[in-house]
């Protein structure tokens, strides 16, 4: 028996002619997708319609999320972001609003917006406050604008300060 030592594979033979006509044995028809959930998801989202979104992200989880074998290990991941989107997307256009309405918008309970809201905040993911007494949630202004809005003061001050000095100096000169 002689044995090949090359490390090189011989090639295979395949039969071009049958692929291309589709004849194929191993060719499986594709299952026809409805992508109507992922759709409605979407639209509901960018129309702020959160009771119809958290309807949809509940489809999409099921039909494409557990179904997907890919998928599947990240879904709570996914469905969870999209919740923290959705809610970053509200409470942005607020100063303060009621939980009551929060959980009217979304179609769920208080309680269960309190308890779903807690991890976003207490990670700050989501830069606001609770306030169960008032029932209430405060936004936050984000560190990143009172930076900004500090700096601005800065430099109008400084600039006050200069022109100040300035008409100083032009009144003593002339």
């Amino acid at each position: 028996m002689e044995v090949d030592s090359s490390a090189t594979p011989k090639p295979a033979v395949v039969n071009l002619s049958a692929i291309a006509s589709g004849s194929a044995p191993s060719e499986k028809a594709e299952p026809e997708i409805d992508f109507t959930p992922l759709a409605q998801m979407i639209n509901s989202l960018y129309s702020g319609n959160y009771q119809a979104f958290f309807k949809a992200l509940a489809k999409v989880e099921n039909n494409f999320l557990i179904q997907d074998r890919y998928l599947y290990e990240h879904r709570r991941w996914y469905v969870k972001e999209m919740r923290c989107r959705a809610y970053a997307q509200l409470l942005q256009s607020y100063k303060i609003v009621s939980l009551q309405s929060i959980a009217q918008s979304f179609g769920v309970s208080v309680d269960w917006l309190d308890r779903d809201l807690a991890p976003f905040i207490a990670s700050q993911r989501l830069p606001c406050t609770i306030d169960r007494v008032k029932g209430v949630v405060e936004t936050r202004v984000a560190d990143d604008k009172n930076k900004q809005y500090e700096i601005g003061r800065l430099l109008f001050s400084r600039t006050r300060v200069l022109t100040m000095k300035q008409i100083q100096r032009c009144r003593q000169a002339g």
